[in-house]
């Protein structure tokens, strides 16, 4: 569980397993990943207040929001 401010930001890194490395990456809101929303895939162009890049050769994709509202509270 993270707390942030409101007007804050959260930068969290997601591990993945090498199997994995050439897949799309999503990042999903909503607790049940087959009923999420996705928010980004690592594919899509960046837009504001959401980056989420991918690092294959670390095998981490880092997703990052901004400017963040009592709104995004949600299970990721």
């Amino acid at each position: 569980k993270l707390t942030v401010q409101s007007g804050g930001s959260v930068t969290i890194p997601c591990h993945y397993h090498r199997q994995h490395k050439d897949f799309p990456k999503f990042w999903c809101k909503g607790k049940n990943w087959l009923t999420c929303l996705t928010m980004r895939t690592t594919n899509q162009e960046k837009q504001t207040g959401i980056s989420f890049d991918n690092s294959p050769d670390e095998l981490v994709a880092t997703m990052t929001m901004t400017n963040l509202r009592s709104s995004d509270s949600n299970r990721y």
